[in-house]
């Protein structure tokens, strides 16, 4: 088994045309092993693959937008003993990302903070909804779902589990408020990101890994047109903001 390595999933072919960029990017930065979870087949994937070495390929017989399925289970399909996964929408922008393998550690998760939710006050209805259903208590800790290190233990087994049931039982949609909920119920130690080293919705030439921030990403990684990638269902109301009461 590999030490550590990047995780992946990439399903439907204009997120494999995009993940064939952005991992070709990263390359730049980083010569970890990646692994690739996909519903692509080999003969189907985009030329661009050819030139980003040192990865392996693990095929899903799903559709496309059954993409959390493999998300929400890589823990048993990792093949690193120390893994990082990252949306297929993001690259690795600086040296500096190796480095964060040194701080993932046994039973645990090395997450990216993004708030901090408590009762009364405002909060998207999905995770109202979320809170709800499974009586999760305040404050609640909201985390980015497109970064995740984790080493393959029974605690973070227990943890994936914990996340792929709450997703499940609460319609297979979004599954950011679940994560929030599978960290709350399993009690599982959690590693924060210094602030800036994960740049999740803005442009930061700083952080050691970019996520997609539409404006000119696309063009950035050499991509002329916006491609929208498959996305969850989403109620109307979801991110009307309500009481936490």
């Amino acid at each position: 088994m590999n030490q550590n390595g990047i995780v992946t999933v990439v399903f439907g072919t204009k997120c494999d045309k995009l993940a064939a960029h952005t991992f070709l990017m990263s390359r730049k930065y980083t010569d970890l092993p990646i692994l690739v979870l996909t519903n692509i087949k080999e003969e189907n994937r985009y030329r661009l693959w050819s030139s980003v070495d040192n990865v392996t390929f693990k095929y899903y017989d799903l559709k496309d937008n059954e993409n959390r399925i493999a998300k929400l289970q890589m823990i048993k399909h990792t093949i690193f003993e120390k893994s990082i996964y990252i949306d297929a929408d993001s690259f690795v922008q600086s040296k500096e990302f190796d480095k964060l393998y040194d701080r993932i550690e046994y039973d645990s998760l090395l997450l990216n903070p993004l708030m901090i939710m408590t009762k009364n006050t405002k909060i998207p209805n999905i995770y109202m909804k979320t809170i709800k259903q499974f009586n999760l208590e305040s404050p609640l800790n909201i985390y980015n779902g497109a970064f995740i290190g984790f080493m393959n233990t029974k605690k973070t087994q227990d943890f994936f589990d914990m996340w792929y049931k709450i997703w499940d039982e609460f319609g297979r949609n979004r599954e950011m408020s679940c994560l929030a909920g599978a960290v709350q119920k399993t009690n599982i130690n959690v590693i924060c990101l210094n602030n800036g080293e994960y740049a999740p919705d803005t442009k930061n030439i700083n952080a050691l890994v970019q996520h997609n921030y539409y404006a000119d990403f696309f063009k950035n990684i050499g991509i002329s047109n916006v491609i929208e990638l498959t996305k969850p269902k989403t109620d109307k109301t979801d991110f009307r903001m309500t009481i936490w009461e």
